[in-house]
């Protein structure tokens, strides 16, 4: 589905919400409880209209984005993503979790040897927030030492990847013939 629609789907569904239980006293119960009960929650159109507005803001600010995951434009999407991330240094979860889905799409396990290299190097204590995306490549190249002393590093790291890290960790040592550990 376009992005456009669930965009305008979503602001349609979330305005009438609002104004059907924000009128609804008018309706059930008249003019007098609803003076009332607007009197008493005149900050409710408020607290909306700020949500409102910050949801839409996230959807705008990031247009360019779901635009050309919309598209399937990787080698774009790849090149707006390093721009942002290598440029700026804007070292984002979901912009980084993207940008190595589209390394895995384009097949580039380089890429993102050297996107692990760059956080490494500018933002050292989100690595493990990254690290079972960045120890894809190793995974996939299949190399048990390489994958053991990758996910070793990550053992006793506490996220919410942990599981899957140990997981991971284990996995490389039982390809080693290592069982006992």
């Amino acid at each position: 589905m376009k992005f456009k629609i669930i965009f305008i789907l979503f602001n349609i569904v979330i305005l009438v919400s609002f104004l059907v239980i924000y009128f609804m006293p008018l309706v059930m119960l008249g003019w007098d409880y609803t003076r009332v009960f607007w009197g008493r929650n005149w900050g409710l159109p408020v607290v909306f209209v700020a949500i409102i507005g910050l949801l839409n803001a996230y959807f705008v600010f990031n247009w360019k984005l779901f635009t050309m995951l919309e598209r399937e434009d990787w080698p774009a999407l790849i090149a707006y993503l390093e721009r942002r991330i290598y440029e700026r240094k804007l070292i984002v979860t979901q912009q980084v979790r993207i940008l190595v889905n589209a390394y895995l799409v384009r097949s580039d396990l380089g890429a993102i040897e050297k996107l692990e290299a760059f956080v490494r190097e500018h933002k050292p204590r989100v690595l493990p927030r990254f690290a079972l995306v960045f120890g894809i490549p190793y995974l996939l190249r299949n190399n048990s030492d390489e994958m053991a002393s990758y996910f070793s590093r990550f053992v006793d790291v506490r996220s919410k990847d942990g599981g899957w890290l140990r997981w991971n960790y284990g996995f490389a040592l039982i390809l080693q013939g290592k069982k006992e550990e």
